[in-house]
C-alpha cells in the first residue's frame, strides 16, 4: 500500500522520492540479529571496542538489501530508488560481555551507552516507531525523535498506540519467544530498545515490534508492544515478522 508521498530523501541528493510503499503483511519471520552477527557484537564489546547497537549493523538490514531484494520481480526492483533513513543507536563501549548461569539470552554490561543518530541508505528497510506513531506519543522515548516522521497512511487511519488497527495486519499464533513474550507475532520496527535486568546496566539487544497486547488486539495488531522481542534468542526460532518498505 502507499505509505506517503514526497516523504523520503533520495540517497543521491536529488530530492524527495515520489512515493513510499509498505507491504501490507509480513514477508517472513526473521531474527533482527543472526547468531554470528550477535557474536560480533559480543566480541567487540567484550574487547573494549565501540559497537553501535542499531539498525545499521543488523542482520535484518543485510538480508533485506541482499537476499530479499533479489527475490523481487525485476520490473519492480528496477524502479526502486535508494533513500536515506534515520535511526537511533546505542554506542556501546568500555563494556564486557556476560552470559552465564542458566540464561539463554545474552546480556551486555556497559559503563555507558551514548545514544547517537545514524543515517543509512538502502532500497528496502522497515519502518521506525516514529514513522507509524502519532507525534504526541513519541515523548515516551527521546530516541524516537531521531527516527523520522509519521507516514501519511498511518495519520489518515488515525492509529493510536493503545488500540489495535487493521492497518497493521493480523498476528499469527506463535510459541514462547522469551520468558516475557507469549502471544501472537507482530512485525519488527527498526527502533532499538533495551531491557535492564537485576538493577544492573545490562543491555539485552531488543527492537520494537508491533504486537497484539493492546485493546481489541485479538488477531489484530497495534504498535504499542510492552513485551519487546529479543533481537536473537536461543530459546526458539524466529517468529517476529518483517514488513518492508521501499520508494519509487
Amino acid at each position: 500500500m502507499i505509505a506517503g508521498f514526497n516523504h523520503d530523501d533520495k540517497s543521491d541528493g536529488s530530492g524527495k522520492a515520489g512515493i513510499t510503499f509498505v507491504f501490507t503483511d509480513s514477508v517472513g519471520n526473521q531474527f533482527m540479529y543472526s547468531e554470528s552477527d550477535l557474536q560480533t557484537l559480543r566480541n567487540d564489546v567484550a574487547s573494549g571496542k565501540t559497537y553501535d547497537l542499531g539498525w545499521k549493523n543488523t542482520s535484518m538490514r543485510k538480508w533485506l538489501g541482499d537476499s530479499f531484494m533479489s527475490e523481487l520481480l525485476s520490473d519492480l526492483s528496477k524502479e526502486i530508488v535508494s533513500v536515506d533513513k534515520k535511526s537511533a543507536c546505542a554506542r556501546l563501549k568500555q563494556g564486557k560481555y556476560w552470559a552465564g548461569g542458566d540464561r539463554t539470552v545474552p546480556g551486555i554490561f556497559t559503563d555507558q551507552a551514548e545514544v547517537v543518530s545514524e543515517t543509512t541508505s538502502g532500497n528496502l528497510w522497515i519502518p521506525s516507531f516514529a514513522e507509524i506513531a502519532r507525534q504526541e506519543e513519541l515523548s515516551s522515548c527521546e530516541n524516537y525523535a531521531l527516527e523520522g516522521e509519521q507516514y501519511q497512511v498511518y495519520s489518515d487511519t488515525g492509529v493510536n498506540e493503545d488500540k489495535a488497527n487493521s492497518i497493521f495486519g493480523g498476528g499469527s499464533s506463535a510459541s514462547d519467544y522469551s520468558s516475557s513474550y507469549d502471544g501472537n507475532s507482530g512485525w519488527w520496527l527498526r527502533s532499538y530498545t533495551t531491557y535492564a535486568e537485576d538493577d544492573l546496566e545490562e543491555y539485552v539487544p531488543t527492537f520494537n515490534a508491533t504486537g497484539d497486547d493492546v485493546e481489541g488486539g485479538t488477531g489484530t495488531l497495534g504498535y504499542r508492544n510492552d513485551f519487546q522481542p529479543y533481537a536473537h534468542s536461543e530459546e526458539s526460532g524466529p517468529f517476529v515478522g518483517v514488513v518492508p518498505a521501499f520508494c519509487i
